[in-house]
């Protein structure tokens, strides 16, 4: 299975999501509310990585674009395969949509 994002273990990155219509065109996200969370597979799916609105990056929102930001300590996992998932609220357009990916922690050679 391939991962939609790749990182490595203990090395931040910031993700950058960029938020489109059904058109594929870029969407106008002002106001919209943020949630980030990342879980292990299978049945106990216990949540590893949570972020709140507040962790995001909104100064491109208005073209669609934010930005969250993973430090060392969330991504101080082991290497695998995880479940991911973005979640978004515009109360002004009444959409609440969430979008599921894989997360894919590589293994760093020096921690």
């Amino acid at each position: 299975m391939s991962a939609d994002i790749e990182v490595k273990q203990k090395e931040a990155k910031t993700l950058k999501f960029t938020l489109t219509d059904g058109d594929g065109d870029a969407y106008d996200a002002t106001g919209g509310e943020f949630s980030f969370v990342v879980a292990e597979k299978g049945d106990s799916g216990a949540t590893l990585i949570s972020k709140t609105d507040t962790d995001f990056d909104k100064t491109e929102i208005a073209d669609g674009i934010v930005y969250l930001a993973l430090d060392m300590d969330d991504l101080d996992q082991d290497a695998g395969n995880y479940v991911a998932e973005l979640k978004s609220t515009i109360t002004a357009s009444n959409i609440d949509k969430s979008h599921d990916f894989s997360l894919k922690v590589t293994r760093a050679l020096t921690t």
